[in-house]
């Protein structure tokens, strides 16, 4: 398994050059860039830049980057526990519920895009019942600063953390002023008059519009999944696969 745990609020990374090693005790500068990351389309990869861009002023022989993202995906941690949960408010308040819902890509996917983009770590971080608790000045205090020891956060103009969403990029800044890293907003990139998002690129997907998600992604759609032996028909036809 690619994901090495550790005892900490984080509960899974990689570091891209050395899967063993433990995300601990940083000596250099360590940038993040937060968010569900759901197909990192142009959006996603305009954060990503912006980090790079960020952390080559502060200081390019040490700086250090990183993706934090969670596991699953908050739409299908509530989605699947609207049912069960004790609090259907908080769930409510979250991103629109949907049983339906399935991620553009898997975890390993993600993995290998993001080595493939430069990033120094991967953070998956477990999305379940304790985190989604967490209010926004935990969520920072915990994850970001005592875990990380981040001095840069790069996110979305969108994204909202902590209990109920409750916590917005501008409380994401007082946070970062208080506790002393530095956060940069990265406005929504427009594609055709409209906001590029995940949900665009799904809808696009459910329509067959291919080049349209290809344009979103800013590469062609691929899927991943375990082949297995069918009827073996092929081969009676002349056509073995």
């Amino acid at each position: 398994m690619l994901l090495a745990r550790t005892t900490s609020t984080i509960s899974k990374h990689l570091n891209l050059a050395n899967p063993q090693s433990i995300l601990v005790g940083q000596q250099s500068i360590l940038g993040v860039t937060i968010g569900s990351f759901d197909g990192f389309h142009a959006g996603h990869q305009a954060l990503f830049a912006r980090l790079q861009e960020e952390l080559k002023r502060m200081n390019p022989e040490t700086s250090r980057r990183a993706l934090l993202t969670s596991e699953p995906h908050p739409r299908q941690f509530f989605g699947r526990n609207l049912k069960t949960t004790n609090n259907v408010a908080a769930a409510a308040e979250s991103r629109p519920v949907t049983t339906a819902f399935l991620p553009l890509m898997t975890t390993r996917e993600k993995i290998e895009y993001v080595r493939s983009a430069g990033f120094d770590y991967f953070i998956a971080q477990r999305f379940n019942a304790e985190l989604a608790a967490l209010s926004p000045e935990q969520f920072v205090e915990q994850l970001i600063v005592r875990d990380l020891g981040a001095k840069l956060v790069v996110v979305g103009y969108d994204w909202a953390f902590g209990k109920g969403r409750e916590g917005s990029p501008e409380k994401l800044q007082q946070l970062g002023a208080r506790f002393g890293f530095r956060v940069v907003i990265v406005e929504p990139v427009v594609a055709g008059g409209e906001k590029i998002s995940s949900s665009r690129v799904r809808d696009a997907l459910g329509r067959g519009e291919m080049e349209q998600v290809a344009s979103l992604l800013l590469r062609p759609y691929s899927l991943v999944g375990r082949v297995v032996h069918g009827d073996k028909r092929g081969r009676t036809i002349g056509f073995p696969t």
